[in-house]
């Protein structure tokens, strides 16, 4: 965690109106400690304030950028944005939920980049999620890959 992602972080709500008070220093924090969580395991790593604050504080934070709201299957995920937190996609377990963050690949951003273009597309901003079975379920299954 650098001085310039707390002052970047700070920087974001002083300039729509904002405070860095307690409750949202402490959700920027876990988020950073802890990317990818739902609502609930965020509420409970936040429990010295009410979930009515969170609640407020998930809404701002995604009205500001700060924050992405992610729907994998019925399970709400909540993580920083790239402008908090290193780019990068996910992989989900169609059997258990574990979602697991995919190294870093030029070859697969390229791609990307390549694919809009010939749709000519300009590219904002992009997602990418693969589901499979991961290797603990593999194992309890027996499932080859």
């Amino acid at each position: 965690m650098s001085d310039l992602t707390f002052t970047s972080f700070k920087k974001r709500l002083k300039t729509n109106g904002h405070f860095a008070t307690a409750p949202r220093m402490k959700l920027f924090v876990v988020l950073l400690n802890h990317p990818n969580l739902t609502i609930k395991e965020l509420i409970e790593r936040t429990s010295k304030h009410d979930q009515a604050t969170a609640y407020r504080n998930i809404t701002l934070f995604e009205k500001l950028g700060i924050i992405t709201v992610t729907k994998y299957g019925w399970v709400t995920r909540i993580e920083l944005t790239d402008d908090f937190h290193p780019h990068h996609h996910h992989i989900s377990c169609t059997i258990c939920g574990t979602i697991t963050s995919l190294p870093h690949s030029d070859e697969l951003e390229n791609s990307i980049d390549l694919i809009t273009k010939q749709s000519d597309y300009i590219s904002q901003t992009h997602k990418l999620e693969v589901r499979g079975i991961c290797p603990t379920c593999q194992k309890a299954n027996k499932i080859d890959c």
